[in-house]
């Protein structure tokens, strides 16, 4: 999954959807997919920057952690059953973990659900690409 997040960025630029209902996300995103991590900092609904293996100290607002499988299971296209959303991933899903702001992720959860939602288009286009 995380190789998906290399190439979020130009996606998120491309989507309309998202641009409307990102332009005002300000957060520092932690995704975490089994041991690897990679700090998302998004201003004003683009990313700003992203770090490979941030360091202990690296502030965070929030954190989405899963094992690589339930990130593999949720960038499917269609995905299967509680893999459809990251809401419905951390009611249904225990090894989804989701800490820190909560209250950030929820105030900005229309603009975090579209760029979750986008790297199954990510994954889609490296596919098509790879001709997987």
């Amino acid at each position: 999954m995380t190789h998906l997040l290399a190439r979020l960025s130009e996606t998120l630029e491309g989507d309309e959807e998202y641009r409307n209902v990102g332009r005002f996300f300000t957060a520092d995103v932690l995704f975490q997919c089994g041991g690897a991590r990679r700090l998302v900092r998004v201003r004003g609904g683009r990313i700003a920057e992203l770090s490979r293996e941030p360091g202990f100290d690296a502030p965070w607002d929030f954190a989405l952690r899963a094992p690589e499988a339930i990130w593999e299971q949720f960038t499917r296209t269609p995905p299967p059953p509680f893999f459809t959303d990251i809401w419905a991933m951390r009611m249904r899903v225990p090894e989804f973990v989701w800490e820190g702001n909560t209250l950030l992720a929820a105030q900005n959860a229309r603009a975090l659900t579209r760029m979750t939602e986008l790297l199954r288009v990510v994954r889609a286009q490296q596919e098509a690409a790879h001709g997987a």
